[in-house]
C-alpha cells in the first residue's frame, strides 16, 4: 500500500521524495554467507553494496562516485597498506566480518526510522549519523578523484596507492620519508585529505569495518 503526503511517497519497504530514498527494511540487502566459498562471499557482497546504489542518494553524481568508491576498494585497494599509515598491522586475508559490518555500516546509512516513535530514538539517530559519515565519505572521494583526473599525477598514486597523505607528518618517523609538496595548496589538501581518511582508518578498526 502507497501512502502519499507531501512530495512524498511512502511504501511498506521505502520512502521517497524529491530530495532522498531510503529503505524501511534492510534485511534482503544483509549476506547470509553460510556454504559460501571466499570467492562467492566477495561476489555476493559486492552485489548487495551496488544493490544499496538507488538508496545512496537521488542524485546521479553521488550515485556514481558511490559506485566508484566500492569498485576501488574491491578490484584495486591495498587496505594492509592503508592501514599501516595508522600504526596497525593487519594482512590481506579476507575478514567476512568486516565486509558484513560494512554492509550493515551503508545498509544503516540508507535506512530510515521515524524519530519520533519513541523507543526507535536512538536507533534512529544512529542511522542518521551513518548517513553523515557515508556522505561525507563520498564527498571527500568525488574531491580526490577531482584532484586525480590524469592517470599519471602524482595525486593520483598518493591517494590512491602510497597513501602518504595519511602520514602523521607531526611524527618524526615519518617526517624523515616524507617531504610536503612546495605548492602550500597541494600540502593544505593532503593535510585535510589525510586527516579525513585516518579517521575512517580509526572508525574501521574501533567497529570492525572496511570502509
Amino acid at each position: 500500500m502507497v501512502r502519499r503526503g507531501v512530495g512524498t511517497i511512502e511504501t511498506v519497504n521505502a520512502l521517497v521524495n524529491d530530495n532522498y530514498a531510503l529503505i524501511r527494511n534492510v534485511a534482503k540487502y544483509m549476506l547470509n554467507d553460510k556454504g559460501l566459498t571466499n570467492a562467492e562471499f566477495l561476489r555476493a557482497s559486492y552485489r548487495r553494496f551496488i544493490r544499496l546504489r538507488p538508496f545512496v542518494s537521488n542524485r546521479s553524481m553521488v550515485k556514481d562516485t558511490y559506485t566508484d568508491y566500492i569498485r576501488y576498494k574491491y578490484r584495486y585497494e591495498d587496505y594492509p597498506k592503508r592501514m599501516a599509515m595508522i600504526g596497525v598491522q593487519c594482512d590481506n586475508q579476507l575478514n567476512r566480518s568486516q565486509v558484513k559490518n560494512s554492509l550493515s555500516f551503508v545498509a544503516k546509512a540508507c535506512s530510515f526510522i521515524d524519530e519520533s516513535k519513541g523507543t526507535k530514538f536512538e536507533v534512529a539517530r544512529d542511522n542518521t549519523m551513518c548517513r553523515q559519515i557515508l556522505k561525507n565519505l563520498l564527498t571527500i572521494h568525488y574531491e580526490k578523484t577531482s584532484h586525480t583526473n590524469e592517470k599519471r599525477t602524482p595525486l593520483r598514486h598518493i591517494f590512491q596507492y602510497s597513501f602518504e597523505h595519511m602520514k602523521d607528518i607531526n611524527k618524526s618517523t615519518n617526517s624523515q620519508s616524507y617531504s610536503k609538496p612546495a605548492s602550500p595548496k597541494s600540502s593544505l589538501i593532503l593535510d585535510l585529505y589525510g586527516e579525513f581518511d585516518r579517521d575512517i582508518l580509526l572508525l574501521n578498526n574501533l567497529l570492525n569495518m572496511r570502509l
